[in-house]
């Protein structure tokens, strides 16, 4: 009965798993034990320290296993794998009947055994066992560790042996009996705990060893031997399976080792010259080792030398170096012996270095074949192997200086002497140009003593050096000697006559590629000596040339190697002129001329001679060819009678004519002649003309005037005395042309002459110049009153200033406008001329084009500054002008240069809008600034920061409604603060701990459901409360949050707006488990701010739970009584130490600038109040810390609400501030200072 009553008290109050402990640790798996509670059912959870958590209170998590003790654990279950050697375990005990949990923490599994037990030395009383290093770190073991090595005969009788050293891992074990076989057995220990698993190795027997180890032969690389096999009489279980050769050279550098089966083995790969310890060893069919054999040595003979190579060739010397014999050292090698035998004889030396300093073999023949060998020698007599032989060629002699045989303007031909010797010799020529460093230069090869060099550079220095090459190598060059070649051509532009043409020309001629020293003329021709000229620039001027000689011309350029290719030409020398030239006799139809012929015999180097003749004020000549050389007179016939002519008479030699001799003679006048033009004005016409001969008789002059071309124009006739031979003629139409006749009136008569002169046209009047409605930027409108008189059109011409350009364009007489294109901000000099019979008047007028704005512009925004680029402006500007503007109130203006396309407009206000214009500017014609249409874009500045902290809601989260898998709150309105941008999201986080006083955001936001996690975000949410599944766009800012509702425990999957972040599942709460709970907010910035953690809120007791609790405290009250009951108290005030079920306040302790903070639970607030002093208690209330609500009075801090704030330090919060009627169209219309409601915050309290 008492039992009975035991066991259901024990139900009662918790105890159902009881006394769990640890009977067996090994390294792969434990056994536990615990009291097993009749009629219970268990379930276990294994979680390796670090990789995981389990259930919070009695509830097993999903993966725990069901179990019975004792138990053996072979798996961890969180995650499924299996027991690890030397790891640390949790172990997680569930009743599952009367629900409890039991733990055993930090239980460390042991490390494996010591493996890789082998045994060496096997004789007949001993041998040798060794294993793998065990390190101490990697099984957890800091302080001294011991091995214990036990042996047994297999009899009963067993010994153990303790090594103290964890670092020896070896151990010789002596005393044995022979022809036994043992067991060995190796534990890792640390005061008296086992931390490694058994290790056991196979049994071992002893036997004798093998006998008449010797060296049957020896070579540089090998060694063969043979043995005897041991006695085995009496070997126990054992029998021979094998052997076990080892070697090892004398320098103990490692040793080898090879099974065999019989009773000889060659041993190879063996290093020469080299001293070895043999032994053999028997192998036991108990796959250990029996005793070893006598060591034997033995030395390997000496190899030859390796690695003969030649260094350095010259014409008599070869430099060889060598590699010794490989192996050791056993016999000491004294020196070499080298030796060469060319096809004509040979020698020998003494070498004594090792081989690896060169070796000069001196004295021998330039370009000549060599074989060469080297040998080891020794102390005494004896040598080892000759060397493989190597064959190498002195290189050539040293090739004589060369000598230039030819030099033209792209090559040099060169020769030198044949070099001696045996083998075949090939040579080659390095050239570079003179004037260079040397460090880059051409070849080319040849196998003669001979080469020209081409593609060369013309007028140009030259190095060259010869060398002599055979395939021993590059012999000695020669010295180095410098050639030229030769200038290029210098092409002949033009031979000319001088200012002088009958004994001087000019040579012009381009100058050839790289110059030339000088350039030398040469004019030939029959009978005469060449006349040589020289000059160093082009042209040259010849002289002293005979007057109408013809000459060959050419030229050539030259340096000191010699004359480049010459250029060819010709000239004629123009003759000496004809003399003398009169007009003997005139009439009114011809003149007659005379001249005389040129007076020497020297200067009348002539052909044929010319005439030419023209009327004075014509240009058009005719010509009279001579051919009668001696001719000295001509009658010029067909004249116009009253006419000035222009006579002009060449001599002419080779189609060069001479000077002209000239002179103007006019036939005899029967009328008036030569009308000529005084002036013209827009209305009048003065002319003169010439008298007829006094022979003449006249009583007056007759001018008449007609307009050309229209038949309906009267003719006007005005009679003149004859002693004026001017007149004025007016009024006259402007622009018009008139045919002007004057005659005579009298005795004589005669044709009159006539003349066709117009007026001067008239000019524009009214001359405007606009910027066009359509396009100011590119277009001009020009208008202005149509001119008077006569015209064949308009011309406008515009000169750009700002940017230099010139246009023109034409237009009808009778148009009187006209639109420019032209370039944008640039000022025109625009003339307006009205053309008229090849005359013009001119009006003139200044106008400027609008300038262009600026295109595509794009802002980049950060948090204090807007980023904008754009396309800079057609045309002309001065600056441009960038503003910014803000709700239409200017906030930045800066002028910049017209060559920057870019700014950054500094300290903004983050999360502002912006409207930002930029325009350009140029001074127009009238000096004031213009301005060029506005472009416009705007952006918004980034959030400076995630929001202000907020305001102390977190106590009225525990006001909610609960349910036993889910509790709902409220986020009050304008508990977060847009001032540093809207808020987009809103993470809800929840605890069961009772540290801390907000959530860690600087962390890991771990999703509630991972495992074993007590501090957790359940949800995300955007900023209207609804589930957050997608990453949603900026909304429009607001003062504050509005009032939002969270349920904790929906089940629903939100997703996180941070890029690569895991879904969060809104877990479903435990029943009857205490919760804290706080909100986050996120704007744009990414970083969160949160609330203070809530007050404890408890979620609601199932049904069931409450119907259990009651079926079996009641009883329990009944039957154990008062004492029971006691006891029951004293357990549930034990568990609430570990269960956060009990709500707490906080109160703060402040001494000096440290916070203490200490927990109070409310069952004993009363006793506490009671115990401390008043002056103390006053002192803890005068120590809470007070904090101001950070809500948003941006509103109150608006300019145009200057005025309404008596004291602009009190202003009233956005969220709970009177709102009156707005008037249409004016901001802040809506404020006053006053509040509708004050907001009292308890939070610390």
């Amino acid at each position: 009965m008492l039992q009975s009553i035991l066991l259901l008290y024990l139900s009662v109050i918790g105890i159902s798993v009881a006394q769990l402990t640890v009977a067996e640790i090994r390294s792969t798996s434990f056994t536990i034990t615990w009291y097993n509670s009749p009629g219970s059912s268990y379930k276990i959870s294994v979680v390796e320290e670090g990789t995981g958590s389990n259930s919070s209170g009695i509830t097993p998590p999903t993966d725990a296993i069901e179990a019975s003790q004792p138990f053996e654990v072979t798996m961890a279950t969180a995650p499924s794998v299996p027991i690890k050697p030397n790891a640390l375990y949790n172990v997680f005990v569930y009743d599952m009947t009367n629900p409890d949990v039991d733990e055993l923490s930090n239980l460390r599994t042991a490390a494996p055994a010591p493996s890789m037990l082998s045994f060496s030395d096997v004789g007949t009383n001993q041998f040798i066992i060794s294993w793998e290093y065990l390190n101490p770190t990697a099984i957890g073991v800091q302080t001294t560790t011991e091995y214990r090595v036990t042996y047994s005969d297999g009899c009963g009788s067993s010994q153990t042996e303790s090594l103290s050293d964890i670092y020896t891992y070896m151990l010789q074990i002596t005393g044995l009996t022979s022809n036994t076989d043992y067991s060995v057995t190796i534990l890792a220990w640390k005061s008296d705990e086992i931390f490694t698993d058994d290790s056991a190795s196979s049994p071992v027997a002893t036997f004798g060893k093998p006998t008449e180890l010797s060296a049957t032969t020896v070579t540089t690389t090998s060694i063969e031997i043979s043995w005897s096999a041991p006695d085995t009489t009496g070997s126990g279980s054992a029998s021979i399976a094998g052997y076990v050769v080892l070697w090892i050279p004398a320098s103990n550098d490692g040793s080898s080792t090879r099974d065999v089966i019989g009773t000889s083995a060659t041993i190879d790969n063996l290093q020469a010259n080299t001293d070895y310890r043999i032994i053999v060893a028997a192998k036991s069919t108990n796959n250990g080792v029996d005793a070893v054999s006598d060591a034997l040595s033995a030395t390997t003979g000496i190899r030859k030398p390796t690695g003969l190579i030649v260094k350095d060739t010259t014409s008599s010397t070869i430099q060889v170096t060598w590699s010794a014999p490989s192996g050791g050292n056993a016999v000491a090698i004294t020196g070499y012996e080298l030796a060469w035998t060319p096809a004509t004889g040979g020698g020998s030396m003494m070498v004594s270095t090792d081989g690896s300093t060169p070796t000069t073999i001196s004295g021998l023949n330039s370009n000549t074949e060599y074989t060469i060998q080297v040998t080891a020698t020794t102390s005494g007599s004896g040598t080892g192997d000759k060397s493989d032989a190597v064959t190498e060629i002195t290189v050539p002699d040293k090739v004589s200086t060369p000598t230039m045989t030819g030099s033209t303007s792209t090559s040099i031909s060169l020769e030198w002497d044949v070099v001696g010797g045996s083998q075949t010799v090939t040579y080659t020529v390095k050239w570079n140009p003179a004037s260079s460093d040397g460090t880059t230069s051409s070849t080319t090869d040849t196998n003669v003593a001979s080469a020209t060099i081409d593609k060369l550079s013309s007028n140009t220095g030259y190095s060259f050096t010869v060398e002599a090459v055979n395939d021993g190598g590059t012999g000695e060059g020669s010295n180095s000697v410098q050639f030229f070649t030769v200038p290029g051509i210098a092409s002949i532009i033009s031979v000319t006559l001088a200012t002088d043409r009958t004994t001087k020309a000019i040579l012009s001629f381009n100058l050839p590629t790289n110059g030339a020293d000088n350039y030398q003329a040469t004019f030939a021709t029959s009978g005469e000596s060449d006349k040589t000229f020289t000059s160093t620039i082009s042209p040259i001027n010849a002289d002293s040339l005979t007057p109408g000689q013809s000459y060959d011309v050419t030229v050539r350029a030259s340096n000191t190697a010699g004359f480049g290719e010459e250029s060819s030409s010709s000239i004629t020398m123009a003759p000496n002129p004809v003399t003398g030239l009169s007009a003997t006799e005139v009439t009114d139809e011809y003149i007659l001329i005379s001249w005389t012929l040129p007076s020497s015999a020297a200067s009348a180097i002539y052909d044929r001679q010319l005439i030419k003749y023209n009327e004075e004020g014509n240009v058009a000549q005719l010509e009279i060819r001579i051919d009668d050389i001696t001719s000295t007179s001509y009658n010029i016939t067909g004249l116009t009678s009253g006419v000035s002519y222009i006579i002009e008479v060449f001599s002419v030699s080779n189609d060069v004519l001479s000077e002209a001799t000239s002179i103007t003679q006019a036939t005899a006048n029967l009328g008036p002649s030569n009308i000529r033009i005084v002036n013209q004005t827009t209305t009048s016409i003065e002319i003169s003309w010439s008298p007829p001969f006094a022979e003449v008789q006249f009583d007056s002059y007759l001018l008449s005037y007609v307009v050309v071309g229209d038949t309906a124009s009267e003719v006007d006739n005005r009679i003149i005395a004859k002693t004026i031979t001017s007149f004025v003629i007016s009024p006259l139409d402007p622009g018009t042309l008139y045919r002007i006749s004057v005659g005579i009136v009298g005795e004589a008569t005669s044709d009159p002459v006539t003349e066709d002169i117009p007026t001067i046209p008239g000019v524009v009047k009214n001359l405007v110049a606009i910027q066009s409605n359509g396009n100011p930027t590119t277009q001009l409108d020009v208008t202005w009153d149509k001119p008077s008189g006569r015209g064949e059109r308009i011309n406008i011409s515009y000169v750009g200033l700002s940017i230099a350009s010139m246009n023109e364009m034409s237009v009808g007489f009778d148009d009187t406008t006209a639109t420019l294109s032209v370039i944008p901000g640039n000022t025109y000099d625009i003339t307006v001329s009205v053309i008229s019979n090849e005359l013009q008047s001119d009006s003139m007028v200044k106008m400027n084009a609008k300038p262009a704005q600026p295109l595509d512009l794009v802002s980049i925004p950060t948090i204090y500054n807007i980023s904008v680029t754009w396309t800079p402006s057609d045309g002309f500007i001065q600056k441009y002008v960038i503003v910014a503007l803000s709700d239409a109130i200017e906030q930045y203006r800066m002028d910049i240069s017209k060559d920057d396309a870019s700014h950054v407009i500094p300290n903004l206000s983050p999360y502002t809008d912006y409207d930002i214009n930029i325009y350009s500017i140029i001074v127009d014609v009238t000096g004031s600034d213009q301005e060029s249409e506005r472009s416009l874009i705007s952006n918004r500045t980034l959030a400076a920061a995630p929001p202000p902290p907020p305001a102390n809601a977190a106590e009225g989260f525990s006001s909610g409604q609960a349910t036993t898998t889910s509790y709902t709150f409220v986020l009050p309105a304008d508990t977060f603060s847009s001032d540093n941008g809207p808020i987009q999201y809103y993470p809800v986080f929840r605890t069961t701990s009772l540290d801390g006083e907000a959530p860690n955001v600087n962390g890991p936001l771990e999703p509630c459901d991972k495992a074993r996690v007590t501090e957790c975000v359940a949800m995300w949410t955007d900023d209207l409360g609804n589930p957050a599944t997608v990453l949603s766009g900026r909304r429009k800012r607001q003062a504050g949050n509005e009032q939002i509702s969270f349920t904790l425990g929906n089940g629903e999957i939100t997703r996180s707006p941070f890029p690569g972040s895991p879904t969060y599942t809104n877990v479903a709460l435990d029943p009857n488990t205490g919760y804290r709970v706080a909100v986050a907010a996120k704007t744009d910035n990414d970083e969160l701010t949160v609330t203070q953690w809530s007050p404890v809120v408890q979620t609601a007791t199932t049904s069931n739970t409450v119907t259990v609790v009651i079926a079996v405290v009641v009883p329990v009250v009944v039957i154990i009584g008062l004492a029971i009951i006691a006891l029951w108290f004293y357990r549930r005030l034990s568990q609430t130490k570990n269960r956060p079920n009990q709500q707490k306040l906080n109160v703060v302790d402040s001494v000096k600038d440290k916070e203490l903070k200490r927990n109070i639970l409310l069952s004993k607030f009363l006793t506490h109040i009671r115990n401390v002093s008043q002056p103390n208690l006053y002192k803890e209330f005068q120590n809470i810390s007070f904090s101001y609500p950070n809500f948003s009075n941006s509103v109150g801090k608006l300019s145009q609400n200057d005025e309404k704030n008596r004291c602009q330090n009190i202003l009233p919060y956005n969220r709970n501030r009177v709102k009156i009627t707005t008037i249409f169209g004016e901001e802040g219309s809506d404020y006053i200072n006053a509040l509708s409601y004050i907001h009292v915050s308890t939070w610390g309290l």
